[in-house]
């Protein structure tokens, strides 16, 4: 129904996108060893708590050295530059013209949890310990020139240190059944 009702509409909507080197993601980017907790994810995906937990066990995910360095502009021209544990990039709405940018730096592993816990309930936006910023281009560095570990919608792929992350406002078009 929504197919058909998109068809008849031909209501076209510009579908923004993020880019970073030759890779495109569309929904977010997150960087950092937290992003290590993709593989845990997928096997709860396919059932198979066994290989979760194993993947959990083996996994440096919740290694809390900060190591990121990032550098941006946010939406009011200030630059900003510091260090993370995690980075999240959101690509936002059609009608947004920035990328949502989250960055968390916890002490210890209680915080990263309460954090994490206020996010799951709260939303990413309203969690304490989550530093946010709007721009259209982050730069993000391992402070010891290791490769970065990344997740682009929810893939887990590696980037060299230095990459940057680039907003694209219309990286494609769509069919939407929404007329408003």
């Amino acid at each position: 129904d929504c197919l058909k009702a998109a068809i008849e509409a031909r209501n076209k909507i510009k579908v923004p996108a993020g880019k970073v080197g030759d890779r495109t993601f569309y929904v977010a980017a997150n960087v950092g060893h937290l992003t290590g907790l993709a593989k845990s994810r997928e096997a709860v995906r396919h059932g198979d708590v066994l290989q979760a937990i194993e993947a959990l066990a083996s996994t440096d995910a919740f290694d809390l050295r900060t190591n990121i360095l990032y550098q941006l502009v946010d939406h009011k021209d200030v630059e900003v530059s510091g260090y993370a544990t995690a980075l999240a990039v959101f690509v936002g709405n059609p009608d947004e013209d920035h990328f949502d940018v989250g960055r968390i730096d916890p002490d210890h592993p209680f915080q990263l949890m309460r954090t994490g816990v206020e996010a799951l309930f709260s939303g990413w936006r309203e969690a304490e310990g989550v530093e946010k910023f709007a721009t259209n281009k982050v730069s993000v560095d391992d402070d010891r020139g290791h490769q970065l570990r990344v997740t682009l919608d929810g893939e887990p792929c590696r980037l060299p240190s230095g990459s940057v992350f680039e907003r694209i406002a219309s990286a494609a078009w769509a069919l939407s059944a929404r007329t408003s």
